[in-house]
């Protein structure tokens, strides 16, 4: 009979913790862009519902599949493990970055597309996978590891090999401090902000007209992919080295994130500016011409006004008068001429 594992409650709370923390993050987040940027929660659904389309529902389930078929290479390999791992970081950013570019094309359609609600897309998108997906998992795993630590491996229908491995697992995590299921909650500190920066490169397609910037995202997520789940194995790190390296890697990405959001916000700001500045000089250009054909039009007026007085009978009887009275007209000529 093998005796129940005991799991401290500081590892409980602290998964707990961690639990909450991935659900109401992202809806804060989500909340202050809306009172902040003006934007609708319907951006916010928008990046929710591509995560879903092409990670939930067709993705993971394929990864998951050919996961489970090739397990046993992947255990006996390191090779073949760090391969895998570089094709599922590849097939996630093809995935999801070209989900939202598709999101932004047809459900946004002809809208604007601005920065403000490429924030609000992003946050749907990292939001719902930290809210359904990973929050999801740490449930299950609580659930699982409590169950567990409490029975006797010996009575459940496993092989010998699986409860062996069970059990191993449990030692591990009853060894582990209390703290490191904290771990999740500050990976989805930054992991949310690089789905908005991500989303902000994709935006950039329809802003600036070129498909670069998808790709441009695509091998940006399959990096950041491949060197947070692949750091390990590549390296061969064990212990808590194995778990503080992959996070400080994705600390260093979410700053880095956070400058491309602010350094996209700053793009849109000058590019308004720029358009501001070309209607006021086409603005100016045209008052120009305008004064210029007003001038143009009162000379013209003028000018016609004092052809039209010296056209006059009034006119001609002044001037005839003064050539008389100054002798310089011969009447007589005038006459044999007439």
């Amino acid at each position: 009979m093998n005796q129940p594992i005991q799991i401290s409650n500081g590892w409980v709370a602290a998964t707990i913790a961690a639990l909450v923390f991935d659900i109401l993050y992202p809806l804060a987040l989500g909340v202050f862009a809306r009172r902040r940027l003006g934007v609708s929660w319907r951006y916010f659904g928008y990046g929710a519902l591509i995560f879903v389309l092409f990670q939930l529902v067709s993705r993971v389930p394929i990864t998951l599949a050919i996961q489970a078929l090739i397990a046993p290479q992947l255990q006996a390999s390191r090779v073949a493990l760090i391969a895998w791992i570089a094709i599922s970081a590849l097939t996630a950013g093809m995935f999801e970055e070209f989900g939202r570019y598709v999101g932004y094309r047809w459900l946004l359609k002809r809208e604007q597309k601005t920065w403000a609600k490429g924030v609000m897309y992003g946050l749907g998108h990292g939001g719902i996978e930290s809210m359904l997906l990973i929050a999801g998992l740490v449930a299950i795993t609580l659930i699982q590891v409590l169950a567990l630590a409490r029975t006797d491996l010996s009575t459940l229908p496993l092989t010998a090999e699986q409860r062996a491995l069970a059990a191993q697992q449990l030692a591990a995590i009853a060894a582990q401090p209390s703290w490191v299921p904290l771990l999740g909650a500050w990976e989805r500190l930054w992991t949310v902000p690089l789905h908005v920066a991500l989303a902000l490169v994709v935006l950039q397609v329809f802003r600036r007209g070129s498909l670069r910037w998808l790709w441009l995202a695509i091998l940006a997520h399959a990096l950041v992919d491949l060197l947070g789940a692949g750091i390990t194995p590549i390296l061969n790190l064990r212990g808590m080295t194995a778990l503080l390296v992959p996070e400080t890697i994705v600390t260093a990405v979410g700053l880095l994130s956070l400058w491309t959001i602010g350094r996209c916000a700053i793009g849109q700001m000058q590019n308004q500016r720029k358009a501001v500045r070309s209607r006021q000089k086409a603005g100016s250009s045209w008052r120009k011409a305008g004064g210029l054909l007003l001038i143009a039009t009162c000379l013209l007026l003028s000018a016609v006004q004092s052809w039209r007085a010296r056209a006059s009978p009034v006119f001609l009887l002044a001037s005839i008068h003064r050539a008389t009275a100054s002798g310089s007209i011969d009447w007589q000529a005038t006459v044999t001429c007439v």
